[in-house]
């Protein structure tokens, strides 16, 4: 009932500047994917790929993109479909690449991932309200921090600072386990986006938005020459979906006709 009486409140209102930043993170995770396919699928020899500089960048394009989702969540109208058809779209990658190409196929992306981080939120939002913003964000933050390399080394910390090594056995589980972040050695997979840490990545999205909640409809629209990037932010979901067969296809046909020449 709460949800419903703020929702009538809120004016339907779209944030130019929201999609601008969506629209803009998207070109840079094409361009990433599209380097990605060049080097792990075509052989082509690209130097910096692969470097600090690389990685730092694919980064910052999925922390905007989970705290983009976060922010976003109170914005929305239907909370549960949204969720569905996102974390949908991301087992249907799953699926296709499963079967497609096993050798890069991707077990829960960042797609399944910002779906059921969206699911989650709707039963925890009511919790979360009674918590004052001073508290939820920072809270969220260090958990995130705390958390970020629980899939990747199977500790509590984050990057090179490992604080307490968990237990092995919890990264010899199924899917189920992996789901959670506790990633098993032996299933592969090019893009693992797991609950611990990114739920609380999408959740510190979530408190930036009660921060500035208050200011938020005051802000100005973007600017006529952001209108590109708005128009891609406002169509991520379905860009997402086709963006890989389209850049294989293209980058195929590129390098097929400079090899006849």
């Amino acid at each position: 009932m709460v949800r419903q009486q703020e929702n009538l409140s809120k004016p339907r209102v779209r944030f130019e500047w929201i999609d601008a930043l969506r629209g803009f993170t998207l070109f840079h995770m094409v361009v990433y994917h599209m380097l990605w396919d060049l080097t792990h699928l075509f052989g082509v020899a690209i130097p910096w790929f692969g470097t600090t500089i690389s990685y730092i960048w694919q980064q910052a394009i999925c922390w905007t993109f989970l705290l983009i989702s976060g922010f976003c969540f109170s914005l929305g109208h239907h909370p549960l479909q949204r969720g569905l058809l996102i974390s949908g779209g991301g087992m249907l990658i799953m699926l296709v690449t499963f079967f497609a190409t096993p050798e890069s196929r991707v077990v829960f992306g960042i797609l399944t991932c910002i779906g059921l981080c969206m699911l989650l939120m709707i039963p925890l939002e009511k919790l979360l309200r009674c918590v004052p913003v001073w508290c939820g964000l920072p809270l969220s933050a260090a958990l995130f921090v705390l958390t970020r390399n629980i899939p990747k080394r199977g500790t509590l910390g984050f990057e090179s600072w490992d604080l307490i090594a968990l237990p092995e056995s919890l990264r010899s589980g199924g899917y189920g386990m992996m789901l959670l972040g506790f990633r098993n050695p032996e299933i592969h997979s090019t893009d693992y986006f797991p609950l611990l840490p990114w739920f609380f990545l999408f959740s510190t999205g979530y408190w930036l938005y009660r921060l500035v909640q208050p200011q938020l409809y005051q802000t100005k629209t973007a600017c006529r020459w952001l209108a590109p990037l708005c128009m891609l932010g406002r169509h991520t979901f379905v860009i997402y979906l086709v963006h890989q067969p389209v850049i294989y296809g293209m980058l195929w046909v590129v390098l097929w006709l400079f090899s006849l020449g």
